[in-house]
């Protein structure tokens, strides 16, 4: 602690009872075994590691050691240190009720909710999930903080202000303290202590009732209690104890409130930029059914005891190479490379699809059984199984209702139509209200890509309702499904009848991508939320059009017209280069021209890599990147120097899920350093991605630790060559973050 020093009894922090100016010091007697002259001492000592002016002493203890302030305050070392430091001292003694003569009420309970908030940062008594996990409280809500009294009541004299805050609610009558967990049981103890102190005598038990878990069958008396609570941020744990004790709201004692209401609270810790400095922003907190932190892809730690109690984190970094990507990935990605298949952003339905890769292979499909084709080793093969296996006498032709497959679908009639018949082309939401002029046997389903298979699952029980169709032939261009699992589930659901007769089912391509149900934030997402935060604030005219151009062409990308982004994904360098892809890739053929290939391209086939690493081992070994709640995998930084191209860079830090770039615990070994160390360098360099390196910062999809964090805004402030506007405002919005 810095500002702040307790030890033997003793409290000493610059804080002030009467005003708000940061020259004073109070000096808080507890229960101590010092001498007057060694808890002046004390003082020094603290003065000495927090040197600057003093304008007052303020000595604050109970009345019951009335003579122990005296005698400070006459001690020859005190009047020594008062004239040295040209100070004026001050005594105030609090009552059995707590309250200091001659102190308004507002003014104690500010400078004592100040010092409290102190010892609870210096004492790590808020922690903080970071973007890889969060927590999931004995209430079920997720959060993406939460208060642990234990990490605080480690202190005597720091246990003792708290008790002081908690005196006005134990009245005479107070015979049963019921504590929500037994880590707090020295407060009730201290009280006791207090109390004792100023009337001889203070008889009351101490029982925990092992808050929500045990709050049910807990049968203590009620009347004559005080149920205690550690903190809260929401305030129904105190609720379910009025209604299930059936006690009244006066007989809880809530130490720590953050972001609730709470008039029994000792201490609310919200930050306040006058009253509480160094208090707290307001801690999310979500339903376990509807969890914002969830969707965003971090991971739920749940704390199960009464003690808030969480293991250690064990990280372990990973380097990818080529061989991390399976050949028939990598064959998929050189054949869709370069030809304007992948687009980012587009959002197809609002509330089924949030895909941040959407494959538009429209272009491409009509072409498929032609000679003609920008794709040819897909088209081939499709060609090769529509001769294998397409039935003699195709009655209709049913096709997913995106644009691409009905393209597909008309090449395929064409194609039967070539041969003497003429099927009927229907899609599949038009299927449950067709009349057929003849009742349709053989069925041929086509769809150009399948990502979770509800569509084709769907579309599968409609034709199982048409008694006449005996055969049904799906034809895939592109499986997308996230897993293997997946891709045979949805293969097993479609073709298996309950006759046990079996369906054909024809995949062309697979190409292992996220599911685009699962609904979760990706970077543009993230990055257009920071984008509307900015705009909120005042900015000069330039920075403003940038910002609000940026805004408008990510929107713009989710429309139907311009179906996602192929260009733009990523800002430009400080020189205002646009990143492109430099020729040598690993990921594509030797003569590959690179000029082909889209920022889009260079995300998807990054964002491939990764998923590769999530769900799919080496060796029957477990896959490289996925997450454990104790157990968490990163990208180790040297990533950012094997694919050291500009744009690869910025596509790993949105492909990157923000558990996999953070750097911020003390398990990740040297990995904070190294970010450091390659941050220095990539706000050096004019041609590096520095804006992407700064957003990722900004949204907590990079993290590092606060001592690194404090060094690199130190080095970016000593550049030579100053970074851009854009840039900067991401780095200032990281500051503050």
């Amino acid at each position: 602690m810095t500002d702040i020093s307790s030890m033997n009894g003793v409290l000493v922090t610059r804080e002030t009872i009467r005003s708000f100016s940061g020259d004073d010091l109070v000096l808080y007697l507890g229960a101590t075994p010092l001498q007057p002259r060694e808890i002046v001492t004390q003082i020094k000592l603290f003065l000495d590691r927090t040197p600057g002016t003093v304008q007052s002493i303020s000595l604050v203890a109970p009345e019951f050691r009335r003579d122990l302030v005296t005698n400070v305050i006459n001690c020859d070392d005190f009047i020594q240190l008062k004239a040295g430091l040209g100070a004026l001292s001050h005594e105030y003694l609090f009552s059995r009720n707590g309250r200091l003569k001659d102190v308004d009420e507002t003014q104690q309970t500010g400078m004592l909710t100040r010092i409290l908030t102190k010892i609870v940062r210096a004492r790590h008594g808020v922690l903080e999930g970071s973007g890889a996990v969060h927590y999931a409280k004995p209430s079920q809500k997720h959060t993406d903080q939460f208060i642990r009294a234990g990490n605080v009541v480690v202190n005597s004299v720091e246990l003792e202000l708290i008790a002081w805050g908690c005196l006005p609610h134990f009245k005479n009558d107070v015979g049963f303290v019921y504590t929500d967990t037994g880590a707090i049981n020295s407060v009730a103890a201290s009280v006791r202590d207090l109390l004792t102190g100023f009337r001889g005598t203070a008889n009351f038990s101490v029982d925990s009732f092992g808050s929500y878990q045990g709050l049910d069958t807990f049968a203590g008396p009620t009347e004559g209690s005080i149920w205690l609570i550690s903190a809260t941020t929401s305030g129904s744990l105190a609720q379910r104890i009025v209604e299930k004790q059936r006690v009244t709201p006066e007989q809880i004692v809530c130490i720590f409130s953050l972001g609730v209401s709470n008039r029994s609270a000792v201490c609310h810790l919200d930050y306040h930029e006058k009253h509480n400095p160094q208090g707290f922003k307001p801690i999310r907190s979500y339903p376990p059914s509807d969890c914002g932190l969830c969707r965003a892809g971090s991971i739920p730690l749940w704390l199960t005891d009464e003690h808030f109690q969480v293991s250690d984190i064990s990280v372990t970094p990973y380097l990818p190479t080529r061989n991390d990507l399976s050949k028939e990935s990598l064959g998929v990605l050189n054949e869709l490379v370069g030809n304007g298949v992948f687009r980012v952003t587009y959002q197809p339905n609002l509330h089924t699809e949030r895909s941040d890769i959407f494959l538009d292979s429209a272009p491409h499909a009509s072409q498929l059984l032609s000679e003609q084709t920008n794709i040819p080793k897909l088209a081939n093969r499709f060609r090769r199984r529509v001769q294998q296996s397409l039935a003699a006498a195709v009655n209709v032709i049913v096709h997913l209702d995106d644009p691409a497959s009905k393209a597909l679908a008309s090449a395929l009639f064409s194609h039967i139509k070539s041969h003497g018949l003429s099927p009927t082309v229907i899609a599949a939401h038009d299927l449950p209200g067709t009349k057929f002029d003849a009742s349709p046997e053989t069925v041929v389903v086509v769809a150009s890509t399948v990502a979770s298979g509800t569509s084709v699952i769907d579309l599968s029980r409609t034709l199982r309702s048409i008694s006449t169709v005996k055969s049904v032939s799906y034809f895939v261009l592109v499986d997308r499904s996230a897993t293997e699992e997946r891709a045979r589930q949805t293969q097993q659901s479609v073709t298996i009848t309950e006759d046990g007769h079996r369906y054909d089912y024809h995949v062309i391509a697979r190409l292992p991508l996220p599911d685009p149900s699962a609904v979760t934030r990706n970077a543009w997402d993230d990055e257009t939320a920071l984008l509307q935060k900015l705009l909120e604030s005042p900015s000069n005219d330039a920075l403003r059009a940038k910002l609000e151009k940026r805004r408008d062409s990510l929107d713009a990308a989710k429309s139907e017209k311009q179906r996602g982004l192929q260009t733009n994904l990523f800002w430009p360098s400080e020189n205002d280069e646009s990143l492109m892809l430099s020729p040598g890739f690993v990921f594509l053929p030797t003569g590959f021209d690179v000029s082909s290939a889209s920022q889009a391209d260079v995300y998807s086939m990054i964002r491939c890599l990764l998923h590769s690493l999530r769900t799919k081992g080496k060796d029957g070994r477990e896959p490289a990147l996925r997450q454990h709640p104790l157990h968490r995998k990163v990208l180790d930084v040297g990533v950012f120097y094997r694919f050291n191209d500009p744009a690869l860079q910025a596509a790993i830090l949105r492909a990157a899920a923000p558990a996999e770039l953070d750097y911020s615990y003390e398990g990740t070994g040297n990995q904070s350093v190294n970010a450091r160390l390659l941050l220095g360098r990539i706000f050096k360099d004019r041609k590096a991605p520095a804006a992407e390196f700064a957003l990722a910062l900004a949204v907590g999809r990079l993290r590092i630790t606060e001592d690194d964090k404090k060094q690199i805004l130190t080095e970016v402030d000593a550049l030579h060559a100053p970074l851009g506007a854009v840039t900067m405002a991401f780095l200032d919005a990281w500051k503050s973050r």
